[in-house]
């Protein structure tokens, strides 16, 4: 966001008629905003203070350039031009009124709760374009406020592709053509694009679709999900980039950004400036600080405060914004679980489309001719979209239920709830639910829940991932020693560390003790899993020659849900005993004892519908005491067996049971002692 100086030139009565406004910004240019009379037409004009006479000329040659005017009007502007500098370069700056800070930006709507300005290009010339009570455009040069004034960006100054209209005319024809499209219709123009421009998965197609629409209305919401495109080279992962940049709302395509350049894009006026696609982002999660950018921009109200090295002044900026992550492997699991935990990801693969999306955008005659029809039809839509979203930007939005909770609601209510609206016709939306069926056409129904299915795929494999992760993993271990705890039994930190070796597929070197090769997660260590745990309900109490683990069982069938792990969430414990001081076992050689019952089994989290569930049968649940017998069962004697020297054989301290790892884990231990 650049920085400007302004000052205002007054406009005398007999001027009026041709002139709206005239200011000078840094000394160096004159902006004129004509009248109706001719069109209310903006002009920038160069103007050198030190130089008058001959920036009176320049003015008067570009003026008659850019329009036809009469010599008297002319001279009106002239006039005005010549007495109002001529008092200022008297007067020099000790006598000039204050300036004000100038600020440039692409969109405002004093943070949602006034008109929406948004900037253009109308005959190349800047201004902010905004419905007026007519329910027809109007041009804004400036939004004055009192502390700054906000200017839009002139065309070199864009970081995305600019919204470029010929005339105010053009911008109020597609306010026309909006009153005949839905939501869902425009949906399906984008699809019908992307469609020919990608060649991937159904679900992805429908994504992208999803995520463009949304953009134009992503600042109508307080959160936003991400999308991850990750795969191979030659799999078409920037194509699905520049798919994005060409349609979404003011999509910054940019490769490997540095914070400082993401701030500056967001910038510190108001939240939601640029959708952003993050190509080559496979360094995103060494940066600690694009680590944080991204879990904290997908909500609307987060803000992250720097110092100026400029002023020393703490600054706050905004970043907030529809984000999209390419690259060739995603973001380590270990390093941006936060990022990854609100992002959809998805995996391209080879494919064939109707056309290249390079190939299109290129405005040389350089490829067919019907790459011109398709590019002109892009454009078009992308306008369209542009003046959809002016157009319904202020209208009321009803509340849904869809039925989750937690981090999958804020990344899935938005967009279902938008669209779930109607903004056809009036500059009001009705939900969808409450439209008379009749009413509502059956194209329209097939495609929310088009939508709505896309959406139950995404979450679900969220779901798949999440269960892949250490704190899944680790869930059950909880939940069994947690039950032997509940009896009474004290657990420790190394009775843990001995059933993840059990359990964790892996390697252990007897050399390195506290660390462990595993299969799925790499190396992990025996101090650090005291991390994890105590996110998941689990307490550790350091006593004089052990650490013991206290298990909050409330606590733990939350995370149960969270995680989305099959177990049972009631879980009736008996009492723990009292300890016996004079009985001999010691803690590795506890009585057997059957477990309590486990009764109530949890219900998945996902019910867009409010009907059906995502599919969890494939995994598997615990569901009787003869299950949890066994498990115990394998928990005590992992604690009683030991292996025969370098052989395959394994023997029991409590009885005379012997063989291979895998029997002697599970064998019926009868504990009686060993001959």
């Amino acid at each position: 966001m650049q920085e400007y100086l302004i000052v205002n030139i007054p406009i005398p009565e007999e001027a009026k008629d041709v002139v709206n406004s005239i200011i000078i910004i840094n000394s160096n240019t004159i902006q004129l905003k004509l009248s109706g009379k001719y069109n209310n037409k903006v002009l920038n004009l160069p103007f050198n203070s030190k130089d008058f006479g001959k920036s009176l000329e320049r003015i008067e040659k570009k003026v008659k350039e850019k329009l036809t005017i009469d010599i008297h009007d002319y001279n009106k502007i002239e006039d005005t031009i010549c007495t109002e500098i001529t008092k200022l370069i008297d007067k020099e700056n000790n006598e000039i009124e204050p300036l004000k800070s100038r600020v440039t930006v692409n969109k405002y709507s004093n943070d949602r709760k006034g008109e929406l300005y948004e900037a253009v290009l109308v005959d190349k010339e800047p201004s902010f374009a905004m419905i007026n009570e007519n329910k027809t455009f109007e041009l804004v040069p400036f939004i004055d406020e009192k502390t700054r004034t906000l200017l839009p960006p002139s065309q070199e100054e864009y970081l995305h592709i600019p919204y470029e209209f010929e005339s105010v005319d053009e911008l109020d024809t597609y306010i026309k053509k909006c009153e005949t499209e839905g939501i869902l219709s425009m949906y399906r123009r984008v699809k019908s694009i992307v469609s020919k421009c990608i060649d991937q998965d159904e679900t992805v197609i429908n994504l992208i679709s999803i995520d463009i629409v949304f953009s134009y209305f992503q600042d109508r919401f307080n959160t936003v999900h991400y999308t991850g495109v990750f795969g191979d080279n030659g799999t078409g992962k920037s194509s699905i980039g520049d798919v994005v940049e060409v349609l979404a709302y003011r999509a910054m395509n940019t490769t490997d950004p540095t914070p400082a350049n993401i701030y500056r894009a967001l910038g510190k006026v108001e939240a939601g400036q640029h959708t952003m696609i993050i190509d080559e982002a496979e360094k995103v999660d060494q940066v600690p600080e694009m680590v944080a950018i991204f879990k904290s921009g997908y909500a609307y109200s987060k803000k992250i405060n720097r110092v100026n090295p400029n002023s020393g002044i703490s600054e706050k900026y905004y970043a907030f914004c529809q984000k999209m992550i390419i690259g060739e492997r995603p973001l380590g699991q270990n390093i941006a679980k936060g990022v990854l935990d609100r992002t959809f990801s998805i995996t391209t693969y080879p494919g064939k489309p109707v056309y290249d999306i390079k190939e299109i955008i290129n405005p040389t005659n350089t490829g067919k001719a019907e790459y011109k029809t398709v590019y002109e039809e892009i454009m078009d839509l992308r306008k369209m979209l542009f003046v959809y979203r002016i157009r319904n930007f202020r209208s009321t939005i009803p509340d849904i239920d869809i039925g989750i909770g937690r981090r999958n609601k804020e990344l899935v209510k938005p967009y279902l709830q938008l669209f779930s609206c109607s903004f056809k016709g009036e500059f009001n939306l009705v939900c969808i639910d409450c439209i008379n069926p009749d009413t509502l056409s059956d194209i329209d129904r097939t495609t929310l829940q088009e939508i709505k299915n896309t959406f139950k795929i995404l979450v679900d494999a969220k779901h798949v991932r999440r269960e892949a992760t250490i704190e899944a993993k680790l869930l059950p271990i909880i939940i069994e020693l947690a039950i032997e705890y509940h009896k009474g039994k004290t657990i420790t930190y190394s009775d843990l560390w001995n059933v993840i070796k059990v359990k964790f597929r892996g390697y252990y070197d007897e050399r390195r003790p506290n660390e462990y090769h595993t299969e799925d997660f790499g190396i992990i260590y025996r101090n650090t899993i005291s991390n994890v745990i105590q996110k998941l309900g689990v307490e550790t109490r350091h006593r004089r020659n052990s650490t013991e683990l206290l298990f909050h069982m409330d606590n733990i069938i939350r995370t149960v849900v969270q995680y989305n792990i099959p177990v049972q969430s009631t879980l009736t414990f008996d009492s723990p005993p009292i300890a016996d001081s004079s009985g001999e076992d010691c803690e590795c050689c506890e009585r057997s004892t059957d477990a309590p019952g486990i009764n109530t089994k949890l219900e998945s989290s996902m019910d867009i519908d409010n009907v059906s569930n995502i599919s969890t049968s494939d995994r598997q649940v615990i569901s009787d005491d003869n299950e949890i017998k066994n498990k115990i069962q394998e928990y005590k004697n992992y604690n009683n067996i030991y292996r025969s020297g370098k052989t395959d054989n394994w023997y029991c301290k409590k009885c005379k049971y012997y063989g291979d790892i895998w029997f002697m884990k599970t064998h019926p231990c009868k504990g009686v002692a060993a001959s």
